[in-house]
């Protein structure tokens, strides 16, 4: 049985290499597509937060905000890397 979870590696027409993770349906996923999705999550919870509908501590927008901090931080890095 395959791994449809595994990470991969893609290399563009100018040269440039990046890994990302594929899912089941053979998509993949890089760390930028990661940080969009984060960065939706914590609209959501935001809204949620906004409208009454939750209180703060019961979203995880304080973990929602600390992966996104990181991600971004790694992809700053990565960028210094892999585009200059």
């Amino acid at each position: 049985m395959e791994d449809k979870n595994k990470i991969v590696c893609s290399t563009f027409k100018n040269g440039n290499v990046k890994y990302g993770k594929s899912n089941d349906d053979d998509k993949i996923f890089y760390l930028e597509d990661y940080i969009q999705i984060i960065a939706m999550e914590i609209v959501g919870s935001y809204g949620e937060i906004v409208t009454g509908e939750k209180k703060r501590n019961e979203t995880n927008i304080d973990l929602q905000i600390r992966i996104l901090d990181s991600l971004s931080n790694a992809l700053k890095s990565l960028g210094v890397i892999l585009y200059h």
